[in-house]
């Protein structure tokens, strides 16, 4: 397992629902691979008008 966290901001003065998707993993040379299990935390953050919130992510490298 590896992971880390990043932070999600809603500039806007409207709630804003968030859904986080991964469309593409590359190798360190740069070649499109399959995406080992991804996981965040919260999965689907809704955010408040000007609110930001930390978002872990947690990646399963056993089959990577």
């Amino acid at each position: 397992m590896t992971g880390g966290a990043f932070v999600v901001e809603n500039a806007s003065a409207v709630t804003a629902a968030l859904s986080f998707e991964v469309v593409g993993v590359r190798d360190g040379l740069g070649v499109s691979r399959a995406a080992p299990p991804i996981a965040f935390e919260p999965s689907a953050p809704s955010l408040a008008p000007r609110e930001a919130r930390r978002v872990r992510v947690r990646i399963d490298l056993a089959d990577a």
